[in-house]
C-alpha cells in the first residue's frame, strides 16, 4: 500500500508539474481515494475471515445436517414403495373380493331361478 501512495503521489507531482497547478486539491482527491480503496481493502479482509471461520465452523454442522437430510429421503423412498406395495395389494385384494362377490351373487340368482323354475314346473303339474 505504501508502493501504491509513492506512486500516486509521484503522479501527483508529475501532473502538478506539467500543468503548472495547485496539486493540493488533486492530493485531497487522491487521498480520498486512497482512504476508499483501504476501507474496500478492511472490507475484503473482514469478509475473508469470515468465510474461513464459516468452513472452520459451520461448514461440519451442514454436512451432517446433509447427512440427517439424506437418511431421511431415503426413510421417505422406502416408505413410499411401501406404501406402493400396500396400494397394489389392496387393489388385487379388492378384485378377488368383486370375482366372490359376483359368484356368490350368481349362485343365489341360480338357486333363486332353479326355486322359482322347480315351483312353476310341480304348478304347471297341477294345472294339468
Amino acid at each position: 500500500m505504501d508502493t501504491t501512495m509513492d506512486t500516486m503521489e509521484t503522479y501527483a507531482n508529475l501532473i502538478s508539474d506539467s500543468l503548472n497547478v495547485n496539486s493540493s486539491r488533486l492530493e485531497s482527491n487522491l487521498d480520498s481515494i486512497l482512504t476508499i480503496i483501504a476501507n474496500y481493502m478492511t472490507l475484503i479482509e473482514r469478509s475473508e475471515i469470515e468465510v474461513d471461520t464459516f468452513e472452520k465452523h459451520l461448514s461440519p454442522a451442514l454436512e451432517q445436517k446433509q447427512t440427517e437430510l439424506e437418511q431421511v429421503y431415503k426413510k421417505l423412498d422406502d416408505l413410499e414403495t411401501f406404501v406402493n406395495c400396500l396400494k397394489q395389494s389392496c387393489s388385487k385384494l379388492e378384485q378377488k373380493i368383486d370375482l366372490a362377490e359376483k359368484k356368490f351373487s350368481l349362485r343365489k340368482l341360480n338357486r333363486l331361478k332353479s326355486f322359482i323354475d322347480s315351483k312353476l314346473s310341480s304348478s304347471k303339474v297341477v294345472l294339468e
